[in-house]
């Protein structure tokens, strides 16, 4: 995720493997306890059926803390559990980059007068 692609989707079952008892599908059912987790970065919200929507945070003050061109990794634990109980939990790892940083200069009065600018030290 960056600040060019600020929402992720996916599906975490797209990490497992089907065994013999098979997992419930569907849009309210599934293997997953669905909930909203906030992250360092963002938040990610998780349904029943293995979706999931993660939404980037750039006013958060640990995404800023990159800088421009920074990364960061956001990891998210989770626990499949099939019909008969079997259980096995797996981490859902996103890269989060931090896009190079404009330069801004402030406090120039813009209202007339000259500035000079010395090269040497740029």
């Amino acid at each position: 995720a960056s600040e060019t692609l600020l929402t992720l989707n996916g599906n975490v079952l797209s990490n497992d493997v089907q065994g013999a008892d098979r997992v419930p599908l569907g849009e309210n059912s599934g293997p997953i306890t669905p909930g909203t987790f906030t992250g360092t970065y963002g938040t990610l919200v998780l349904n029943a059926n293995g979706t999931y929507t993660y939404t980037l945070n750039t006013s958060d003050a640990d995404f800023k803390a990159l800088h421009g061109g920074g990364d960061g990794t956001e990891t998210f634990t989770y626990t499949l559990t099939d019909s008969d109980g079997d259980s096995s939990t797996a981490n859902l790892v996103l890269q989060i980059h931090n896009n190079d940083d404009p330069i801004t200069i402030g406090g120039l009065n813009t209202g007339g007068g000259e500035l000079t600018v010395f090269e040497k030290n740029l």
